[in-house]
């Protein structure tokens, strides 16, 4: 049903659904909806709420991912209007494709963790005997 959708509009619940990724993944551009908790900074978005907050941070702005601001309908028809009338290409986060999932099984699988547990456990005032 995605891929054949035209936007994929966010409703604000669930936080982190994996639904924005997958229909960037197959071209379909997202309307996330985010709160100001700074009124005085209306263009820091560091003070964006949002229910994609890694999208709002992480830089990934029209024409994949347009943020409105909860409340404001003008804004709202005017992305949904760009977002249907420019389309875009396939887009796999970086963190997200396969090398990047394989580099973080690689480190996972290749660490000696003993040492790193060691210390932690020296941190918290675990007794180890080794």
């Amino acid at each position: 049903m995605i891929a054949n959708s035209r936007v994929m509009i966010g409703l604000g619940n669930p936080f982190l659904s994996p639904t924005p990724y997958e229909a960037l993944c197959l071209g379909i551009p997202f309307i996330n909806p985010f709160r100001r908790l700074d009124k005085n900074d209306p263009n820091n978005k560091s003070g964006w709420f949002g229910q994609h907050d890694a999208l709002i941070h992480g830089g990934l702005d029209e024409p994949h991912v347009y943020h409105v601001e909860v409340g404001d309908r003008e804004g709202f028809r005017a992305a949904l209007r760009k977002a249907m009338s420019t389309p875009i290409e396939r887009y796999i986060p970086p963190h997200m494709r396969s090398s990047a999932f394989l580099g973080r099984m690689k480190t996972l699988l290749e660490t000696d963790w003993r040492p790193i547990a060691k210390k932690q456990m020296q941190i918290v005032g675990y007794k180890y005997n080794s």
